[in-house]
C-alpha cells in the first residue's frame, strides 16, 4: 500500500539501501547531483515492487567536433572500400547495390555542406567511381567497348555541366543546370560530342533532376530523379589569380584565371568577363625611313638580284645591310625551295603529332592500369565550347600585338624573325601559307600542350617548363636566343590557354591562327618594301 501510495502521489521516501532521496522523477544523491529516473511498478508473486531506473543522457562521441570528423572519415572509408571491387557498379549484384545504398545513406547523414549549390566545393572536375545508372555503365556491352573512366566538370557560376567518357570513344555531352533549391538542380543536356568532336544536338527530352546529397573537398554523392545513385571523387578543383606579364619596351596586363597549386583551373564566366588588355609601348629604335636616309648619305647597300636561272633552280638570295655593325657587314639569307619547305613541314609535323598521340595513349593505358601516371587524354581533352572562341580570339590578339610591338622595339628579335621568315616563307605561294601555318600549329600543340605538359601535371611549373623547352627548340635557321625567348613566352601562353579551357582545341587554333597572321603580315610588309625600293 505504501508503494502504491507513493506512486500515485509521486512522493517516494528515502531508499534504505541506496541512501538516495527519491523525489518525483529525479534521484537526488547526497552529493546534491540529480539524476533523471523512471519509476515503474512491478508486480511479482502478488507483491508490488518499485523499480527505479536512472537515465543518463551524455552526448555521443560522434556529436563532438573531433568525434564527428572521425565518424565521417570512417563512413567514407567504408563506402569507398565497398565500391572499389565493383568496377564503378558494372558488376554489382542487387545485394551489392543495396549494401552500397545503405552505406551511402550513412555518409549522407553526416553531410558537412547543407547547401551545396551555395558552396564552391561543387566547382571542378569529378571522376565517377560508382553509379547505378545502366545507361552510363553500359554493362551489356563488351568490356573493351565501355568507357574506362568517366568525368564530370561542373561550374555553378556559369550553370554549365559536361560529362566526358575516355577510351575508346571519348564521347562527351554538355548541358545547362538550373537550381531548384540549395540542393537540387534541373539538368538539360544540349550537345553531344561523338568521338569528342562530332557535335549532335541533344533532344529536348534529354533532361532530368539531380540532388546533391553529400559534398566535401574529396567526395560527392548525388541522386537522380530516376532513383540512380552517383558517387564521384574530385579530380581537380578551382582557384583564381591575376597574371601580369611585362616585356621590354611594352607592358601587357592580363587578368585571367589560373591554376592554384597542383590543380588546374576551369573556366569561370564572371572572371573571364574581366579580361583586360592594357598594351603600352615605348621605343628608341629609329624608324625605317630615317635609317634609309642615313644609309643613303654614308653607307653602302649591296643588293643581289634574282636571275631567271636562279629562280629555276629555286635558289633565292636576299641581302640586307646591318646598320648596327660595320659598313661592309652583309647578311645573306638563302631561301629554301618551295617543295623542300612543304616536305619538311609535312614530315616534321606528322612525326610530332604521332609522338604526341602515342604519349597520350600510353599515359591513358598506364593510368587505367593503376600506375601513378597522369592521363593526358583526360586532363587536356579534345573539347570545344562556344566561349572558347573568345579565348582563342583574345590569345591571337595578345600574341600578335605583342609580337608587333617587339618587332618595333627589339632590333635583335626583329633581325632574328626576319631571317627565319626569309628562309622559310620567301618561295611559298599564297595558299601554301595555310599549310605551313596550320600543320605546325596542330602538331606542336599535340606534342607540347597535349602530351608533355599534362604528363608532368597542369600546374604552373609544368606550363612554364614545357614552354621553355618549346622556346629552345626554336633556335636555329637564323633564329637567335631573342627569338627563343619570345617562343618560350608564347608557349607559356598556349599552355595556360589549354589549362584554362581544359581543351586542346584552344591552343591548336590559337597557334595556327597566329602563324597565319604573322606570315601574311610579313608577306605584305615585304611586298611593300620591295615596291618602295623600286
Amino acid at each position: 500500500m505504501a508503494l502504491t501510495s507513493c506512486l500515485n502521489t509521486g512522493v517516494v521516501p528515502m531508499s534504505p539501501t541506496t541512501g538516495c532521496n527519491l523525489s518525483g522523477s529525479l534521484v537526488k544523491l547526497d552529493s546534491g547531483f540529480s539524476v533523471p529516473t523512471k519509476l515503474q511498478s512491478v508486480r511479482k508473486s502478488g507483491r508490488e515492487r518499485l523499480r527505479v531506473q536512472a537515465v543518463f543522457s551524455f552526448p555521443p562521441a560522434f556529436l563532438t567536433r573531433n568525434g564527428r570528423a572521425e565518424k565521417q572519415k570512417q563512413l567514407k572509408q567504408d563506402l569507398l572500400e565497398a565500391i572499389e571491387p565493383l568496377e564503378r557498379g558494372a558488376i554489382a549484384s542487387p545485394d551489392d547495390q543495396l549494401r552500397i545504398d545503405q552505406l551511402a545513406r550513412k555518409v549522407e547523414a553526416v553531410n558537412p555542406t547543407k547547401e551545396p549549390l551555395k558552396s564552391d566545393l561543387l566547382n571542378g572536375k569529378w571522376e565517377l567511381i560508382y553509379t547505378t545508372s545502366a545507361s552510363i555503365l553500359q554493362a551489356k556491352k563488351p568490356r573493351f567497348l565501355r568507357s574506362i573512366t568517366n568525368y564530370q566538370s561542373i561550374n555553378v557560376d556559369t550553370l554549365k555541366v559536361q560529362n566526358m567518357e575516355t577510351w575508346p570513344f571519348f564521347n562527351s555531352v554538355t548541358g545547362d543546370i538550373r537550381p531548384l533549391n540549395s540542393r537540387k538542380v534541373a539538368v538539360q543536356l544540349k550537345v553531344f560530342k561523338i568521338l569528342g568532336f562530332i557535335p549532335v544536338n541533344a533532344p529536348e527530352t534529354a533532361r532530368g533532376e539531380l540532388e546533391i546529397t553529400y559534398v566535401d573537398e574529396e567526395l560527392r554523392l548525388s541522386r537522380g530523379d530516376k532513383g540512380n545513385l552517383f558517387i564521384l571523387k574530385i579530380k581537380s578543383p578551382m582557384g583564381f589569380v591575376a597574371l601580369q606579364y611585362w616585356s621590354r619596351g611594352a607592358s601587357t596586363s592580363l587578368h585571367l584565371l589560373r591554376p592554384v597549386g597542383p590543380y588546374p583551373k576551369l573556366y569561370d564566366a564572371r572572371a573571364v568577363q574581366a579580361v583586360k588588355f592594357d598594351v603600352r609601348a615605348s621605343s628608341s629604335r629609329k624608324p625605317l625611313k630615317k635609317l634609309q636616309r642615313e644609309t643613303q648619305r654614308g653607307k653602302d647597300i649591296t643588293k643581289r638580284s634574282v636571275t631567271e636561272a636562279e629562280a629555276k633552280e629555286d635558289v633565292i638570295a636576299q641581302v640586307d645591310a646591318d646598320t648596327s655593325t660595320s659598313n661592309d657587314s652583309i647578311d645573306v639569307v638563302v631561301a629554301a625551295p618551295r617543295d623542300k619547305v612543304l616536305q619538311a613541314c609535312t614530315v616534321t609535323s606528322g612525326l610530332m603529332a604521332a609522338l604526341g598521340l602515342v604519349i597520350r595513349m600510353a599515359s591513358h593505358v598506364a593510368s587505367t592500369e593503376g600506375l601513378p601516371i597522369p592521363d593526358c587524354s583526360s586532363d587536356i581533352p579534345f573539347g570545344f565550347e562556344t566561349w572558347h572562341l573568345g579565348l582563342i580570339a583574345g590569345t591571337v590578339v595578345l600574341i600578335s600585338s605583342s609580337r608587333f610591338l617587339l618587332l618595333k622595339s627589339w632590333p635583335d628579335f626583329a633581325d632574328s624573325s626576319e631571317a627565319a621568315n626569309q628562309q622559310i616563307l620567301t618561295s611559298l605561294e599564297p595558299l601554301d601559307y595555310l599549310v605551313v601555318a596550320t600543320l605546325p600549329g596542330l602538331s606542336e600543340e599535340m606534342l607540347f600542350r597535349g602530351a608533355l605538359m599534362p604528363l608532368f601535371g597542369t600546374s604552373w611549373v609544368s606550363i612554364v617548363g614545357v614552354g621553355l623547352i618549346f622556346g629552345l627548340l626554336h633556335l636555329g635557321s637564323g633564329r637567335k636566343y631573342s627569338f627563343a625567348a619570345w617562343a618560350s613566352v608564347v608557349g607559356i601562353v598556349y599552355g595556360y590557354a589549354a589549362v584554362l579551357s581544359s581543351s586542346l582545341v584552344v591552343p591548336m587554333a590559337s597557334h595556327a591562327l597566329n602563324n597565319l597572321v604573322g606570315g601574311l603580315l610579313w608577306r605584305y610588309s615585304s611586298s611593300s618594301k620591295l615596291k618602295s625600293m623600286e
